[in-house]
């Protein structure tokens, strides 16, 4: 049991590769202090397996947004700056409402096309990547409900768009995101003689079969390792068996939102 138990603390090394919460700490306050340039870059450092890797992923998004928006910003400022030696002083305010609603209603056009030709496929092959397109389900999410709440018809409108659209694209994406996590992991487990498998309708119920899972605390604690994870990407099971034929195997009940519900970090 000993051996297994080392064992396992090998497992959950691979798994998750521990990274320096400083990274995530200084990143938050260059963030803070809108410098988002150089927190995008500590952002990025923040291992997969750390506390704060979602936080940290959900950050740098909103950070390299942000940068665009400074950047159309300063564009509409300089426009607006031309402007204001030709018209009335009044006249600005209107303006500069008239450029900011042309500009967002530009920016939910381009995310709502985005949306309806997304192509998951790129997240595929990495624990990242599909942590990442899940982040991005949840800028979306904020995004819709942001522009639904908005006083121009035309950006309320596509912020129902694109909160329907979004719930279509997690129902495709996110069963294909369980089986693609599975696959990942069988290739990184199959050296420890550990079967990986999605099964299910949505691929909701994740089983990992081994020698290892003879012992109850291996069990506990690979659960307890990767339980953010499994909720992350949706599962709604995970069983544990000791081999193939194991009719009193362990299993895990998750409380994980459906895959049509946009949640926003």
């Amino acid at each position: 049991m000993k051996h297994l138990g080392i064992k396992l603390f090998g497992l959950l090394l691979l798994l998750v590769i521990a990274s320096c919460t400083n990274h995530f700490e200084e990143g938050k306050k260059l963030f803070d202090n809108k410098d988002y340039d150089k927190s995008i870059t500590e952002f990025k450092k923040v291992s997969e397996s750390d506390d704060n890797y979602n936080q940290s992923q959900f950050l740098l998004m909103k950070a390299d947004s942000l940068i665009e928006v400074i950047r159309r910003d300063k564009f509409v400022k300089d426009s607006i700056a031309n402007v204001k030696e030709k018209i009335r002083r009044d006249s600005i305010a209107i303006v500069e409402k008239k450029l900011a609603i042309e500009k967002e209603i530009e920016r939910l056009q381009v995310e709502l096309k985005s949306i309806k030709s997304f192509n998951g496929s790129e997240y595929r092959g990495e624990v990242t990547s599909l942590t990442i397109e899940v982040a991005l389900f949840s800028t979306w999410g904020k995004m819709a409900e942001e522009a639904k709440n908005h006083e121009n018809l035309k950006i309320k409108k596509l912020g129902k768009s694109i909160e329907q659209n979004l719930k279509s694209l997690q129902l495709r994406e996110f069963p294909k995101i369980r089986a693609n996590y599975a696959k990942i992991l069988k290739n990184k487990l199959w050296e420890e003689n550990i079967e990986v498998k999605s099964f299910g309708s949505r691929k909701t119920t994740l089983q990992f079969t081994g020698g290892i899972f003879a012992s109850n605390k291996n069990k506990k604690d690979f659960q307890t390792t990767l339980s953010q994870t499994f909720r992350d990407f949706r599962f709604k099971r995970v069983n544990y068996k000791w081999y193939e034929y194991d009719d009193e195997y362990t299993y895990y009940t998750i409380s994980s939102d459906k895959d049509s519900k946009i949640k926003i970090y």
